[in-house]
């Protein structure tokens, strides 16, 4: 092909192309997909450049990249207001950046809302404004919305390699891990050298525990683009989460700030994470850089309260706990914390009925007379309402709530990439009033490396605070701080010899 470069002539090209290989594999169009090879979606070769340059640069996924791509994606828009790809483009970075930088989530998702609905009045068949819209409604918690989103994407869209990642998050979130890890295989098959898809494919594999695997997807994710933030995120939280290493992680999220060093979230993270090996001081300065770059964030808020928490500091608790459940978009688990805070505080003022309004308005599936569903998005808050229930007196409710709850962790790991129960056996055993039992899972809870958030849990969680006492409990906690201590001792080394 030996033509002038114009948009024109580099469509055409890719509609010839793309008609040899359907001869040559004898296969027959239909006419819908002969209109959509056949189209010119612009006539100006800078916004079709633009265009990719945003792609190019979204692909990245730091804070700075996704800017740069609203950037690009926004002047392809100016150099052609009837190009609808730069348009819809405009949506996923909007979302990914809600919350950063001081842009306020609902406000960001207005504009993702706004940015597709405009790209599907200048193409009413454009699968890929469809799919943001489905990630929109899955960011959003709308569920049944974002399946019929993804679903007509499908239909128009069958080889765009985000959606089948997006598909393949959605049916995560529902359960369906199985078959969602075979959309994540498809969307690796279309787009191999995309290390957010290899990224997201690991996430697919920690789903069903094949944590190995996932790591092994993050290296070829990091092979394919070395300065791939989430990838590199992903390792960190692995170390942390699943190995117990708290020094590797902090390893890697050195290496992660350096990567994206505008992304508040890694900063309220990289907080928490010395937090559990008693440096306050260090948790305080990354905490504040976190508030600098994300001051709406849900994690921002999360990692707010849990440093009040630490430091003892109770005033500001209910100001930050009203800013997870405000940024309820986030973890349920973060969302699970928050309310159970503002709960405590409502029993120890005498207002069990405002604790129990507060799960109601929160987690109302908890509280049905008939049938309370016990999920993965709220196992952890089932517990923290039955303990208040029982200061209510309603032990019925309570026990039935804790069984449910010990049901659903039997089979699942307890550690895991934000999978596992962690310590939440010992929490339930505690208050069935069993605590020998609750000590003796709390020490294997350690022997296999668990450490998140030990210090709130074995220090300040009501739950556990009929085991005190108990000798078993004193030593187990020994045994925590010892191995925090030494590991807190190897990061001062790597410090000294220059790695940190």
């Amino acid at each position: 092909y030996d033509r002038e470069l114009t948009a024109a002539n580099l469509f055409a090209i890719q509609t010839e192309i793309a008609e040899t290989i359907a001869r040559a594999l004898k296969t027959n169009l239909s006419p819908v997909e002969q209109q959509r090879i056949r189209s010119t979606p612009t006539e100006s070769l800078e916004a079709y450049e633009a265009y990719l340059l945003g792609r190019q640069r979204f692909a990245k996924r730091s804070a700075e990249g996704l800017a740069d791509a609203l950037t690009y994606f926004r002047n392809a828009v100016e150099l052609d207001p009837g190009f609808a790809l730069p348009g819809v483009a405009l949506a996923d970075p909007y979302i990914d950046l809600a919350g950063d930088r001081g842009c306020p989530l609902e406000a960001r998702h207005r504009d993702a809302q706004a940015a597709a609905e405009k790209a599907l009045e200048l193409d009413q068949n454009l699968g890929e404004a469809y799919s943001s819209l489905g990630y929109l409604r899955f960011r959003q918690h709308r569920l049944i919305e974002a399946m019929q989103y993804i679903e007509r994407a499908l239909e128009l869209s069958p080889n765009y390699p985000p959606l089948s990642r997006m598909y393949g998050i959605l049916l995560t979130d529902l359960g369906k891990v199985g078959e969602a890890l075979k959309w994540h295989e498809a969307a690796v098959r279309l787009d191999p050298m995309s290390a957010e898809l290899r990224r997201s494919y690991a996430t697919a594999l920690r789903s069903l525990n094949m944590i190995d695997e996932a790591k092994g997807q993050l290296e070829i994710a990091l092979e394919i683009d070395p300065l791939n933030p989430g990838a590199r995120d992903a390792i960190a939280t692995i170390e942390w989460l699943v190995y117990g290493q708290l020094d590797q992680a902090i390893k890697q999220y050195h290496e992660l700030i350096l990567l994206d060093s505008a992304r508040g979230v890694h900063y309220a993270y990289f907080a928490q994470l010395y937090l559990s090996l008693a440096q306050e001081q260090r948790s305080r300065v990354l905490l504040d850089r976190a508030m600098e770059l994300a001051p709406d964030a849900g994690v921002t808020y999360w990692s707010r309260l849990l440093f009040s928490l630490y430091s003892g500091n109770n005033s500001k608790v209910p100001e930050y706990a009203a800013g997870i459940i405000v940024n309820r978009f986030g973890a349920p688990w973060q969302l699970g914390f928050g309310v159970a805070q503002l709960s405590y505080l409502a029993i120890e003022s005498g207002q069990p009925d405002q604790a129990l309004a507060i799960y109601a308005e929160n987690f109302p599936e908890l509280l049905s007379e008939e049938s309370p569903e016990v999920h993965n998005g709220n196992y952890r808050a089932a517990i923290d309402l039955a303990l208040v229930l029982k200061t209510t007196g309603d032990y019925h409710g309570a026990d039935r709530l804790l069984e449910l709850a010990w049901n659903f962790i039997q089979g699942r790991s307890r550690l895991g990439w934000w999978g596992g129960y962690g310590v939440e056996d010992v929490r339930i055993l505690a208050l069935r009033g069993k605590p020998r039992e609750a000590v003796s899972a709390l020490q294997r809870a350690i022997d296999e490396g668990w450490n998140l958030l030990w210090w709130y849990y074995l220090r300040l969680d009501p739950a556990l605070e009929s085991l005190h006492g108990e000798p078993e409990f004193k030593a187990a906690v020994a045994q925590i701080e010892a191995d925090m201590a030494a590991q807190m001792q190897r990061i001062r080394e790597m410090e000294r010899n220059g790695e940190l």
